[in-house]
């Protein structure tokens, strides 16, 4: 894992390295401290190889995360060395006036650096803050305080006293499972910008864009010229994790996205896939049949099935408690794979978001055609009004979703509410996955790559849904498993009008095999309803009821988490909350 805490106030680091301690649960000694006349800084050691933090008589750099770099390697560091990576951002990209923060780095990241004589921070983050950095006023003296973790932000601002959470926020969050940008669920903590140069000093704070998904960067004339462009950014992406890592580990389930991504990948490199599943079902037999065809070593791993609830507080806290743990599936499993082992760990998590229109609202042509239009969405302020929240609340709630559709109108023109949920991408409440992973093994997520933000911005919806783009792309990667059915019948290699025929075929078929009875749970995580409606849900929120302190953020949760008529997720959602407010340490005064 990976995680910094930083502010202008000296003598701090030690109380910074307690907080992260406490939060993340990562042992003192893999938590490295600075301090000076310049403030105090505490970084959660990285496990991405070469991306620890780099220090020399003028500056201190931090990366958290770590992406692929496509600048030259630096020669402060020899190739051994932990921070030679780290070392390659802060010479040839931060210090070089023609390095690139767009296109230079290929995956998420946040770049901090400390200018120790002059006291100054910056601060740059990734293209969609796939990597959120947050910032709070100290309650003591005023100045501010970096974090990439959102609760202990707050811990760090609040001191001796207990944070202070944001009744709007809060009812934001049971509502959508999300807060809205730039909110968090404190008072005093906000998201920094995303795609941003952040220059902050005592009472000062400068903001340079460097990025923002316009969609004018790069226009296709053809749908076919936008795929093979996808295609080719993808394989480089993944000749060059070949190369800088020499194997490669995919994520590999029954869908396509993986297996696209495992297919492209450089015929002369060593692969191995991995497979969560609660049971050896239909997602895992799919899974190990394309690991087979692909020559792919595989490896199982059985998803216990309390998973998602078990110590619910500490697993908000991992990733912060302001994204939805139900989706943080590798928590409570990695450790008992090899997933901690591997050098990258390669996923297509953002594929739908960005190729597939996963975030479009459509409308059937006709109903049994399985082929859908695009309409433009202009619903994103309805908040509804079935929950136990006050009309003030909602009414905040409504106008601060209306504020940030203004603010991705000042540089969009279409499909802005779509985008409102991925610009940042804390209001896409599954970038919790992520969020998780990059914290418990080396997670690289390959459409998460610039060059695909980038056609994503640029193309318009038409050529997303129905899996036009994505199915061009993927197609003559996918000659080898081209008659390997997707786990929900359709087959990935094949049109839209083709499966139209063959997915009805497929889940017939599978329906005579089974002899009409009941399968086995096929997929590989849980709905949120099986959750909510477990016995263990139950007892859960019956003792966090009784736990938790009173205050009116509390009294909010505790209504919906009391009322069996709301939707699982906000259910799921009311009690996380609960969970992570009793589980929230002490800001280690």
């Amino acid at each position: 894992m990976s995680d910094f805490l930083a502010s202008h106030t000296p003598g701090e680091a030690d109380r910074y390295a307690r907080i992260l301690s406490n939060l993340t649960r990562t042992e003192p000694t893999k938590i490295s401290t600075r301090h000076g006349v310049w403030g105090s800084v505490a970084v959660v050691e990285n496990q991405y190889p070469g991306y620890r933090v780099y220090e020399d008589h003028r500056s201190i750099a931090v990366v958290v995360g770590g992406p692929l770099l496509r600048a030259p390697a630096g020669k402060d560091c020899l190739v051994s060395c932990p921070s030679r990576h780290t070392a390659t951002v802060l010479r040839h990209i931060f210090e070089n006036p023609a390095g690139d923060w767009h296109h230079d780095l290929l995956g998420p990241f946040c770049f901090l650096h400390i200018d120790k004589p002059s006291g100054r921070f910056t601060v740059v983050t990734d293209n969609l803050s796939f990597i959120p950095v947050y910032e709070a006023e100290s309650a003591v003296d005023k100045t501010q305080v970096l974090s990439t973790h959102s609760d202990a932000a707050a811990l760090a601002a609040c001191r001796s006293r207990p944070p202070d959470f944001d009744p709007v926020s809060v009812a934001d969050f049971i509502l959508h499972q999300k807060v809205t940008y730039p909110h968090t669920l404190y008072r005093a903590v906000r998201e920094l910008a995303p795609a941003t140069v952040h220059t902050i000093a005592p009472g000062q704070h400068t903001e340079a864009i460097y990025w923002r998904p316009q969609g004018r960067y790069r226009p296709f004339q053809k749908l076919d010229d936008a795929a093979a462009a996808a295609r080719e950014a993808l394989e480089d992406l993944l000749q060059r994790a070949a190369n800088e890592h020499g194997r490669l580990t995919f994520f590999l389930s029954a869908g396509e996205d993986s297996r696209t991504l495992a297919s492209m990948a450089p015929s002369d490199v060593d692969l191995h896939c991995i497979t969560i599943a609660p049971s050896k079902n239909r997602e895992a037999r799919i899974a190990e049949r394309v690991a087979r065809r692909l020559k792919a070593s595989w490896e199982f791993v059985e998803q216990p099935p309390d998973n998602y609830l078990h110590d619910l507080g500490h697993r908000s806290l991992l990733s912060g408690s302001g994204g939805l743990s139900i989706h943080a599936h590798m928590f409570g499993i990695a450790q008992h794979s090899s997933l901690p082992e591997q050098p990258v760990v390669i996923g297509g998590f953002g594929s739908d978001a960005f190729l597939k229109g996963h975030f479009y609202k459509l409308k059937r042509v006709r109903p049994g055609l399985g082929y859908e239009r695009f309409v433009e969405n202009r619903e994103n302020s309805d908040v509804g009004r079935a929950l136990p929240i006050e009309d003030d609340i909602y009414e905040e709630v409504a106008a601060r979703r209306l504020r940030h559709e203004a603010r991705l109108r000042e540089f969009r023109d279409s499909a802005v509410n779509e985008w409102m949920v991925c610009w940042p991408m804390s209001q896409d409440h599954e970038i919790v996955n992520f969020w998780s992973n990059r914290r418990l093994f080396s997670s690289l997520e390959a459409f998460f790559s610039p060059a695909i933000l980038d056609i994503a911005a640029s193309i318009p919806p038409s050529w997303v849904i129905n899996r036009r783009m994505f199915q061009r792309l993927a197609g003559p990667a996918l000659k080898r498993t081209r008659w390997i059915p997707h786990g929900e019948g359709h087959f990935p290699a094949l049109p839209w009008y083709a499966n139209m025929a063959l997915k009805p075929a497929v889940r017939i078929g599978r329906r005579l095999m089974r002899g009409g009875r009941r399968g086995r749970y096929p997929y590989a995580w849980p709905s949120a309803a099986s959750c909510v409606d477990s016995e263990e849900f139950t007892r859960l929120a019956k003792r966090l009821l009784v736990s938790v302190e009173d205050s009116d953020a509390v009294r909010q949760a505790a209504r919906v988490a009391r009322l069996s008529s709301a939707d699982a997720m906000q259910r799921f959602a009311a009690v996380q909350l609960l969970g992570s407010m009793v589980a929230l340490p002490p800001s280690a005064e």
